[in-house]
């Protein structure tokens, strides 16, 4: 069954020819980009159809990359995060929209976000 709303995020970033949208499970986008997290490991965005909203998530991605650092603190990430829409649950970090076209800007805005955690842990700037 094709998904209209996925199928309408695919056409969105169709003509970015560094992103590269796959359907990978029944209601659930991966987008690919030439963006990477400090241990070169690539940063991949995903958008779930959760009927109500379009999420624009890591699905724990950056909390599994994080893990790997000697100092991080969840609270402190929260607390940067909590300028923006930008959502911190249980290590995954997410942007809720309501419409196909606020997705792009919300992609946008969680690889900022991601960007700005990844960079103050590695200038140590979270600690315990």
């Amino acid at each position: 069954m094709v998904n209209a709303r996925l199928d309408a995020v695919k056409r969105a970033f169709e003509n970015a020819a560094w992103f590269e949208c796959r359907e990978v499970d029944p209601g659930c986008l991966r987008i690919c980009m030439p963006f990477t997290y400090p241990d070169g490991d690539l940063l991949d965005v995903f958008v779930v159809d959760a009927h109500d909203v379009l999420r624009v998530t890591d699905m724990g991605e950056t909390a599994r990359y994080l893990e790997t650092c000697e100092r991080w603190h969840e609270h402190a990430i929260q607390s940067m995060l909590g300028r923006s829409d930008i959502q911190l649950d249980r290590g995954e970090i997410y942007h809720d929209v309501v419409t196909v076209e606020d997705v792009p800007e919300a992609v946008w805005e969680l690889i900022q976000g991601i960007e700005r955690i990844c960079g103050a842990v590695r200038a140590k700037e979270i600690s315990m």
